[in-house]
């Protein structure tokens, strides 16, 4: 899991365009992702490749037994795993698994 994990967030697809949405502000929350035009039943809109992983050692998702594995894009000054596990930076977590999330900075526009 971990060696997947190191190979996915060391990957990027630069030929990849995938054109179907932009950023914009929402009335609900901050920035909101927006359709450009209309999307098929089943099409790829986006791909969420995230900035960081995080890796528990067992499904309590115990703070002290968590690993932080930032991708090859997020520049050294940005790979802080403490700002990473705060509930801040948390807000933009999707779980992957019980021992596995993958965590996303919207300030990081590198791609």
């Amino acid at each position: 899991e971990g060696e997947v994990c190191r190979k996915l967030m060391a990957t990027r697809l630069p030929n990849l365009h995938l054109d179907r949405c932009r950023v914009a502000p929402s009335k609900l929350h901050g920035l909101g992702v927006f359709a450009k035009r209309d999307i098929a039943a089943g099409e790829l809109i986006t791909l969420y490749p995230g900035d960081a992983v995080l890796h528990w050692q067992d499904a309590s998702r115990s703070i002290a037994n968590v690993s932080v594995l930032f991708g090859g894009h997020v520049p050294a000054c940005d790979q802080d795993a403490r700002k990473v596990l705060l509930e801040e930076s948390r807000a933009y977590e999707i779980l992957a698994s019980d021992t596995i999330s993958i965590v996303g900075n919207p300030n990081l526009n590198l791609d």
